[in-house]
């Protein structure tokens, strides 16, 4: 009769593109196969990760923003939202506000009114966390002539925003729970009713190279080392963590670098440029696998983080590479085409400076500028 007496797990795996969209073709799935009724509870299942959200020495005051979204097994649209707001059309009116996606984890405190013409726009966001929900508190004057504006914004809870998601799509469906919503494990041995595949990993590593996106490489290099931990850290006769195995085989031991998170967010790695060049020629000499790195990378001039740089006729598109960039750090690596096709690798970093990153990223364009110039 479409009931399932019990509880329903919803368990993530790690896969960093998942949307709301994934979530609704889940729970088209699920209605599908006949499932109209759970009399018992959803449980939403991060245990594929560890418990932090962030990363070791990631800075505790950055604010909700999307490059530094926390992190769970179980994510959806990379833990972040889209908050948009517009003046209304006379003086004194709230201004309307919008999220994307529309649900119901979002309770809104709309403080923000409308100013008269010619006012300059002052806006204040503020989310935080209340129950299993999160308040979102707007401030401030926006005149009516201006245009909408728009803002991405991490959650506070990636688990629970994810469940009530699910739980939303699962209703569109007709799909009743009559439990609450809770965070648990998974036990051994159930068969799942219904699941969604991630994008292909070619894609995804597209996506986090072109738009150095933070989100995706944490997700990965969590996956990566979910389960693994760092045993040398603890036990140095033990076996090696996945990223160690990788850099002794380069010929660098443990002690001759350090890397603690994925996305670079953390002030605690530290290697040099020689080793960074050392593991892209690897990838490159790799046939199976150093084509796809090349296309993954930004292309100079053209897309990605640097399609607003290096855009000359002598060096345009002769220059794919990585950015990476704190403030006080600006770095990039990647491989550079100079005359008769003589191809360079290179990594070029500046850590502690105190001008404007602007200025920092000019030095490297010419050094890589140069360095085509002069290639034989």
């Amino acid at each position: 009769d479409g009931r399932l007496n019990g509880d329903i797990f919803l368990k993530g795996s790690g896969d960093p593109s998942l949307t709301t969209a994934s979530l609704e073709d889940l729970a088209f799935r699920l209605k599908s196969a006949g499932l109209t009724r759970v009399v018992g509870r959803l449980v939403l299942d991060p245990s594929g990760f560890d418990t932090a959200s962030y990363g070791p020495g990631w800075m505790w005051d950055e604010g909700p923003y999307a490059y530094n979204a926390p992190i769970s097994a179980l994510s959806v649209n990379r833990n972040t939202f889209e908050l948009g707001i517009a003046a209304g059309i006379r003086p004194t009116e709230r201004l309307r506000v919008n999220t994307r996606p529309a649900t119901g984890y979002f309770m809104i405190d709309n403080q923000g009114t409308t100013a008269f013409p010619g006012v300059k726009r002052s806006l204040r966001i503020h989310r935080s966390a209340v129950g299993d929900r999160e308040l979102i508190s707007i401030s401030g004057v926006m005149p009516p002539e201006d245009s909408p504006q728009y803002y991405v914004r991490s959650v506070a809870n990636p688990v629970r925003y994810c469940g009530c998601l699910f739980r939303e799509a699962l209703r569109r469906q007709g799909i009743v729970i009559s439990g609450r919503t809770e965070i648990g494990a998974t036990p051994s041995g159930l068969s799942p009713l219904a699941l969604v595949r991630s994008r292909s990993l070619y894609s995804i590593l597209e996506d986090m190279n072109k738009e150095s996106d933070n989100f995706i490489a944490e997700m990965l290099y969590r996956t990566i080392m979910a389960g693994a931990g760092n045993p040398s850290a603890d036990d140095p006769g033990g076996p090696l963590s996945p990223m160690e195995s990788m850099m002794a085989s380069l010929g660098f031991g443990p002690a001759s670098y350090r890397i603690v998170d994925g996305s670079g967010l953390s002030r605690y790695n530290l290697c040099s440029p020689q080793q960074l060049v050392e593991v892209l020629l690897d990838i490159y000499r790799n046939q199976a696998i150093g084509p796809e790195l090349l296309i993954s990378l930004p292309v100079a001039g053209s897309d990605g983080t640097l399609s607003q740089r290096m855009s000359e006729d002598d060096i345009r598109s002769r220059v794919r590479a990585k950015t990476g960039t704190m403030t006080g750090v600006s770095c990039l690596a990647g491989f550079a085409w100079g005359r008769r096709e003589k191809r360079y690798c290179f990594a070029i970093m500046f850590n502690n400076y105190t001008s404007r990153a602007r200025e920092i990223r000019a030095i490297q364009d010419t050094i890589l500028s140069r360095l085509i110039e002069i290639s034989p």
